[in-house]
């Protein structure tokens, strides 16, 4: 890890430090560098990650946080 990315790390929540620090170092799976972007994104805090309605968004659709039914509720109401 460079002096950047350890100066950012050290910025982290603890609760978030070591998904964020995998991520970052390339040793976890896609699906948890998704999680660490949502984070990211939305000051580490995962009510408002699971709240997210960007929907231009690339990761929009793969959010982790989102529940299925929110996603589902939000198909059914683009059609009216």
């Amino acid at each position: 890890m460079n002096d950047k990315q350890t100066a950012y790390i050290a910025t982290v929540p603890e609760k978030s430090r070591k998904l964020m620090e995998r991520a970052i170092e390339g040793r976890t799976s896609p699906r948890q560098c998704i999680k660490a972007k949502c984070l990211s994104c939305c000051n580490f805090d995962r009510a408002q990650a699971a709240a997210c309605n960007v929907q231009v968004c690339p990761l929009y659709e793969v959010n982790p946080y989102r529940k299925a039914d929110d996603a589902e509720d939000e198909e059914d109401n683009a059609s009216f």
